[in-house]
């Protein structure tokens, strides 16, 4: 690359998991249940990557960032789409950065989409998520430009861009957080570590592969002390019938269509104690995906 940005890509929250690491420990401030993002992993930049990739890179780390590991922020913290939801408290702190915030999710929304599917323009949705790529692409680098263009300085501007606006960002986390730091009213705060606690257990109930996750992990530790072969790589489907024949047996006046109807009972089963666990003093802290599923399928232990 003509610029050198092994040096800014190293501050970046795009590549720098202590950018989370800090930002998570100032939610914990807070209330020591509460996080912004979980289980955070960007992709390492290879050497002697150009600015195309490094954009692309930056741009798949943010997507994994705030829809995987952050769908509090993304969604109910930061989301427009949820601005007849949060309490007044809530949206005092966020409303002035709120249409900026969109605009950013959608940046990184269609670039990912056009880089990761298909996008045949048969649909009328991918002509839109192209549409916006193509957009924000051409507005940065003040030319004609497509994802496969070869123009180095272009893509040095939109890398460069990507990454003020990544930076910015922290920048809103972090005003965030210090105001409500900042806040000496505890009814205030109270309501606001309300909204969070059930922000994070809508994330968890709506978002059914986390506890499935937890699920494999026991099924595996069961499969473990059988005659299986240790290195068997436990499957959706195993775990599926392992909990309908389990949870059949514990509810045998409950009768339902199939496996899966089964299995999803079970989840909401669940999912109904998140609330009670996460209110609990012995609430995980951090109040982290994998660590409250845990204490909620508990009792698939038995099974």
């Amino acid at each position: 690359m003509s610029k050198d940005f092994s040096q800014i890509v190293k501050n970046s929250i795009a590549f720098d998991i202590n950018v989370v690491e800090r930002l998570n420990k100032k939610a914990v401030q807070i209330d020591p249940r509460l996080f912004l993002f979980a289980y955070y992993q960007p992709k390492l930049l290879p050497k002697n990557s150009d600015a195309r990739m490094c954009f692309y890179t930056a741009v798949l780390n943010m997507y994994g960032l705030l829809w995987d590991c952050g769908k509090i922020v993304q969604h109910q913290l930061f989301g427009l789409n949820h601005i007849n939801h949060r309490p007044s408290t809530i949206q005092m702190l966020v409303y002035m950065n709120l249409k900026d915030c969109e605009k950013f999710f959608s940046i990184i929304l269609n670039v990912r989409t056009c880089i990761c599917h298909n996008n045949s323009d048969y649909l009328y949705f991918n002509q839109v998520k192209r549409y916006g790529c193509k957009q924000y692409l051409e507005n940065t680098a003040g030319a004609s430009i497509t994802l496969y263009s070869y123009d180095e300085s272009q893509w040095e501007r939109i890398c460069q861009d990507f990454l003020d606006r990544c930076k910015w960002f922290v920048s809103i986390l972090d005003n965030f957080l210090d105001q409500i730091l900042k806040e000496t009213d505890p009814k205030r705060k109270n309501i606001i570590v309300k909204y969070w606690i059930y922000s994070i257990s809508k994330w968890y109930q709506e978002d059914i592969n986390l506890i499935t996750h937890v699920l494999a992990d026991r099924y595996k530790l069961k499969a473990l002390t059988s005659i299986r072969n240790k290195n068997t790589i436990v499957t959706i489907s195993e775990v599926i019938k392992w909990v309908y024949l389990s949870w059949k047996k514990r509810n045998p006046s409950l009768i339902l269509a199939n496996k899966k109807e089964y299995y999803l009972n079970y989840i909401s089963s669940c999912q109904a104690k998140l609330s009670s666990i996460l209110d609990a003093k012995d609430c995980p802290k951090p109040a982290l995906p994998l660590e409250v599923l845990t204490k909620a399928t508990a009792d698939a232990r038995m099974f």
